[in-house]
């Protein structure tokens, strides 16, 4: 019995850690080699960052990103780019709609 449920978990977790996301970001949109969303990515892999993880979300027809965290020692300012870098400014938060988590890095802190 014991051994299913080990077989059940490790199942389980290779399903839920897949890291190829269905969602297309700014590369696979645009038909770029590289994004503002990959730069972003490389960096907080480069740094270690445990807290920081990247949203996606819509706002008036477009894709757009924003690098969020949960270190409770930190402060952070919510703030959403365009796939080039462009800060979104002027926004209400309500605009951002359908907000996902579309990269968080493997040991994450953040419980999502």
């Amino acid at each position: 019995m014991r051994k299913l449920l080990y077989l059940g978990a490790i199942l389980i977790t290779l399903t839920a850690c897949n890291n190829e996301s269905a969602t297309p970001i700014c590369g696979d949109i645009e038909g770029e080699g590289s994004s503002w969303v990959q730069t972003q990515i490389e960096d907080l892999q480069q740094t270690g960052d445990q807290y920081s993880y990247i949203v996606q979300a819509e706002y008036n027809g477009e894709l757009v990103y924003s690098v969020q965290g949960c270190n409770p020692a930190a402060l952070y300012a919510l703030l959403y780019f365009r796939c080039n870098g462009e800060q979104i400014s002027n926004a209400e938060l309500d605009e951002f709609t359908n907000q996902q988590i579309i990269w968080r890095p493997e040991g994450s802190r953040c419980r999502l």
